[in-house]
Formats: structure tokens, C-alpha cells, sequence
């Protein structure tokens, strides 16, 4: 079985048993007792932002007054230039945590990618901005991220309080990840020029 397939069949197997919870505790049979989630401290290496749009540049501007240990890289769509040369040997090291504001088909090579050094997308929030003032937010998260990421997107500045509301993201290791839509008025220069970005923490 090729990657493709395995990540497909992977997905369609985690659909399933989400699904499948609610049906069981409404039959009276409780799920299986996991032990407690840990907090685990996300210490970010880097933000991530695509220049091409407004929306990102924003959160790139305010990347510069949150917290990381290397500062910030703007890209253009492509992130293999940063992956060759910077990321691939922090995960290879074992650390690297990153935040970032892109495009959905960046994020989804960083985290094919990330797959490979065991790390994962513990915030993922996608940005469906469109021709007129409404904009979308669909955020997965641990529970405990949800409250301080909600507050950052309900700003009318929401790209720009991004990134500190990343920058505390804690890894609750065990803990379930809900997802929830938020809807905001965004500012006409986010809705005219930007496509579907998204915003997320890979650790």
C-alpha cells in the first residue's frame, strides 16, 4: 500500500470511529476509560507566513512580537526551499516547533512531511474568507486551546492576534480535539484578495 492509500484509509477509519462514539453512548455503552491527558509546553521555533497575502503579511508583522526562538520566514507558496534548508535538520534534531499562517496546500506538505519525524498539527485553524465581508473559521484543537484562539479570531484584527494566541498553545498529549466554526466580519482587504488560509501550530 502506497502512502497515498495508508493516509486515506487512515482517514476514513478515524471518520468512522468519531462517528461511531455518539452512537455508542446513546445505546448506553460508555467508550473505554483512557487515562488523563498532559500538558506538554510547545516552545516555538519559528512563524510561517505566505507574503502573497494581506491576511498572512498581517500575522507576519505581529509573528514579530511574539515569541520564538528564530523569528519568522515569509514564503511564496513553496516551502521547500525552508524545509531544505532549515526545517529538515531541526526535526531531524527533534525540535522545530512551528507556527504559521499559509495557504491549505503548504500546510498540507509541512505536514506530510512532519509525519515522518513524529510531530503533528495540534492547532489547525482554516480561514474561508470570501468575496464579501463574512469570514469563516473552522478551528480543531485541544479543548483546553479552544477559549484563547476563539478570542483572537473574534477580533476584527484576527490575523494579527494570531500569532500570540499560537505562541501559548500548550500540547495536551491524550486530551480529545474539538472542532468548532466561528463566524466574524473581516475587514474588505482580507475578504477581496485572499484565498482559503489557514493558520496552525505543528509540534
Amino acid at each position: 500500500m502506497n502512502r497515498r492509500k495508508f493516509c486515506v484509509s487512515s482517514a476514513a477509519a478515524a471518520i468512522s470511529i468519531a462517528a461511531a462514539g455518539p452512537a455508542r453512548l446513546a445505546a448506553g455503552r460508555a467508550p473505554p476509560i483512557r487515562p488523563g491527558p498532559s500538558t506538554l509546553s510547545v516552545q516555538l521555533y519559528k512563524f510561517i507566513y505566505d507574503d502573497r497575502y494581506p491576511a498572512a503579511r498581517a500575522f507576519g508583522a505581529a509573528s514579530e512580537h511574539a515569541y520564538s526562538t528564530a523569528g519568522t520566514a515569509a514564503i511564496r507558496g513553496d516551502v521547500t526551499a525552508l524545509w531544505a534548508r532549515d526545517l529538515r535538520c531541526q526535526w531531524l534534531a527533534g525540535g522545530g516547533a512551528i507556527a504559521g499562517m499559509t495557504t491549505a496546500r503548504a500546510l498540507f506538505c509541512l505536514e506530510q512531511v512532519a509525519k515522518d519525524h513524529w510531530m503533528r498539527v495540534l492547532i489547525r485553524a482554516e480561514h474561508a474568507i470570501s468575496e464579501g465581508h463574512e469570514i469563516a473559521h473552522r478551528l480543531t484543537a485541544p479543548e483546553a486551546m479552544i477559549t484563547p484562539t476563539r478570542s483572537a479570531l473574534a477580533a476584527a484584527d484576527w490575523p494579527a492576534q494570531m500569532p500570540a494566541a499560537l505562541a501559548a498553545c500548550r500540547g495536551w498529549d491524550g486530551a480529545p480535539r474539538v472542532t468548532t466554526v466561528l463566524a466574524s466580519a473581516g475587514r474588505r482587504r482580507w475578504a477581496l484578495t485572499d484565498p482559503m488560509l489557514v493558520s496552525f501550530v505543528i509540534a
